[in-house]
């Protein structure tokens, strides 16, 4: 099963404009989207413009790709940068199958996982987001998340937000058991790879606890995004962890930036679209 992998889309119309034209050449059985799919949203309603924005643009633009390439499979998870009801959105749709840790799914005889989380970042939205281990430092990054009880969004502190949710490493240990060979599909990637780079910051910035799950559980691939500049700032858009090769396309702005490759030999057959 030919196979593409984007993230990180954020809404654009130029790059999902783009996906509609990698698709139409690469034929694919299977197109992932890795998170941060839509736009933040307007401040006056960002969780009711996220939802329209899912509604109104991403899930018929899925369609239109489905209709025009009859037994195309469509599966995401979500972001840091999508609301909760989002993601709850996300797995009520009938265009594309949302990937969580509970809940394995098949396509083309390879098992896959998803996983939305994040750990902290600057941003406002702390829906998503995890300390990567108890005991790690509360970041000095207060923010919003939605009240489920109330249905709005709520300010909140970062001491408040991260000693109330579990961790990333507390999330990922409820992962469902699942056949070997199986496919991780991750927004956030693994610490200290060449996939968690920023320009003029002199650390990694990934997770360590999903560098641990991959280390422990052995995908054969894991497919990542969040981490935008990184191909550039690293000089690769894989590494490996273990026995798993992991991929970071990146984004562009006005180029898309994706993989494709053959599921029963995605080693030798993973190609970039715009990086060697």
């Amino acid at each position: 099963m030919r196979v593409i992998f984007t993230s990180d889309l954020h809404g654009s119309a130029r790059l999902l404009g783009l996906l509609g034209d990698l698709l139409g050449a690469e034929r694919p059985g299977l197109l992932i989207l890795g998170g941060d799919n839509l736009s933040d949203g307007p401040e006056d309603d960002p969780v009711g413009g996220q939802l329209r924005e899912l509604t109104e643009t991403l899930v018929p633009r899925i369609a239109q790709w489905r209709a025009a390439l009859p037994g195309l499979h469509v599966a995401w998870i979500a972001g840091n940068h999508e609301w909760l009801p989002t993601l709850e959105a996300m797995g009520k749709s009938d265009v594309a199958t949302l990937l969580t840790l509970d809940q394995p799914r098949a396509f083309g005889g390879v098992t896959f996982l998803g996983c939305s989380y994040s750990p902290p970042t600057p941003f406002m939205l702390k829906d998503l987001e995890r300390l990567d281990q108890r005991g790690d430092p509360i970041p000095p990054f207060d923010g919003a998340r939605w009240d489920a009880d109330r249905k709005t969004v709520a300010q909140i502190t970062a001491a408040d937000h991260f000693s109330t949710r579990p961790t990333f490493a507390e999330e990922l240990a409820r992962a469902a058991p699942t056949p070997s060979p199986f496919v991780f599909v991750c927004h956030a990637p693994p610490h200290a790879t060449r996939l968690d780079h920023l320009p003029a910051v002199d650390h990694p910035v990934g997770s360590t606890a999903v560098r641990a799950f991959l280390l422990e559980r052995r995908p054969i691939l894991s497919l990542h995004g969040h981490v935008h500049e990184s191909p550039i700032a690293s000089g690769a858009w894989r590494d490996e962890v273990g026995s798993t090769i992991c991929v970071n396309p990146g984004q562009g702005e006005d180029t898309l930036h994706a993989v494709f490759f053959d599921l029963d030999n995605p080693r030798d057959t993973l190609r970039h679209t715009v990086l060697d």
